[in-house]
């Protein structure tokens, strides 16, 4: 019994022990360790050791950057005004037309080109007098350019009378075709630009309508340049004597075969005679200026399903050699052939006996012949007019 009540004191020391240092926060006492009053009392403040005060840590050095100021970028003011071309005085009969716009540009150095303003109010071009005529550009910056131009109209053409082309000499040709020759051609073209001068005249101002006076060449070129249409043959005739008073070489060609007949011919401007034919192709986009002889014969192949042997011609018998051509084509070698043997000749028959020749009968006076009833004049033979191409 007293060994069980020592047993539980002890057990209520412990826990008590372990209640105080719950309590106070101090170590435990150990088992049969002194009273709590006898321990060791603890350390005053002032006898704690002290540590130092934290310090802050010393500040980085700092270093002043300065970024340049860059001044904005701006496009320097477009001050140049936009520049007009081409411009010049112009004379018109009164009641004609005129273009005022046609070779005149306008063109900026900063926009390219510009509109052209075209201010015609002050003209009236059915009274004759001189007017002002003012050309007025703007660019996108506001500057402008105005050019001032005089337009005198004039008393209206006399009309003029022309005669029938089979009437016509080469005289009155030559005269219309140097009209002509004076509005086209200028100083210093080649030879090349004079010969293209004239296709595109010729191209362009007579109008296609299959049909022609074929009398002569001179017939169809006054037919030509007086009624300003026909067909190839007119302006083969037309070209022909264009190209012939301005002094370059050319020969007439004719289609050989085919299904139609066709004119046109070949020029020399210094680099050898090509095809020149100012008829339009109306079933070809292609101009025939200064063809060589490949590409008139690529010309024919791709227009064989229309006009078989478009630019077929005696190549046997062309007087010049043509750009291109063989020359074996243009002079055929003659077939070698054997020695010649003569044909022994058959004896000539005996001669028959002359037969005597009978007196001469007496004439008869002459029966006093009636006056020949007039006949009546031949009906005027019309200008042939076969649809060609």
């Amino acid at each position: 019994m007293r060994a069980q009540t020592t047993r539980g004191r002890r057990a209520l020391s412990v826990w008590a022990a372990l209640l105080a240092v719950l309590l106070t926060g101090c170590a435990p006492l150990a088992y049969g360790a002194p009273p709590a009053d006898t321990a060791a009392p603890a350390p005053t403040a002032s006898e704690v050791p002290s540590m130092p005060a934290p310090t802050k840590a010393p500040p980085l050095p700092t270093e002043t950057v300065t970024v340049p100021t860059v001044p904005p970028v701006t496009a320097p003011a477009d001050t140049v005004p936009p520049v007009i071309e081409g411009t010049s005085d112009r004379t018109v009969p009164a009641g004609e037309s005129v273009s005022y716009r046609e070779g005149v540009t306008a063109t900026d150095d900063v926009d390219g080109v510009v509109d052209l303003e075209i201010d015609s109010s002050a003209v009236n071009l059915l009274v004759p007098g001189v007017y002002p005529l003012t050309y007025l550009a703007r660019d996108s910056a506001g500057n402008e350019t105005a050019v001032t131009v005089t337009v005198t109209v004039t008393e209206p053409a006399p009309s003029v009378s022309y005669k029938d082309p089979r009437e016509a000499t080469e005289e009155d040709v030559n005269a219309l075709a140097q009209e002509i020759l004076d509005s086209i051609l200028k100083d210093g073209m080649t030879q090349r630009d004079r010969a293209y001068a004239i296709f595109k005249y010729v191209h362009k101002n007579i109008a296609y309508v299959g049909s022609s006076d074929k009398t002569d060449w001179i017939a169809g070129a006054y037919a030509g340049f007086t009624r300003r249409q026909g067909d190839c043959f007119t302006y083969f005739a037309c070209s022909k004597a264009l190209l012939t008073l301005a002094g370059i070489p050319n020969v007439d060609l004719e289609r050989v075969g085919g299904t139609t007949r066709h004119y046109w011919q070949l020029v020399d401007v210094g680099e050898g005679y090509m095809h020149f034919d100012a008829c339009p192709h109306n079933h070809a986009p292609f101009t025939t200026f200064l063809l060589t002889e490949p590409e008139a014969r690529a010309f024919t192949e791709a227009m064989a399903w229309y006009r078989p042997n478009y630019y077929v011609y005696d190549y046997a018998s062309c007087p010049v050699p043509v750009v291109g051509l063989d020359e074996s084509e243009r002079n055929p070698q003659p077939a070698e052939t054997g020695p010649e043997t003569e044909t022994p000749t058959e004896p000539e028959a005996p001669a028959e006996p002359e037969t005597p020749i009978e007196p001469e009968t007496p004439e008869e006076p002459e029966t006093p012949t009636e006056p020949e009833t007039p006949t009546e004049p031949e009906a005027e033979t019309q200008p042939e007019t076969e649809t060609i191409e």
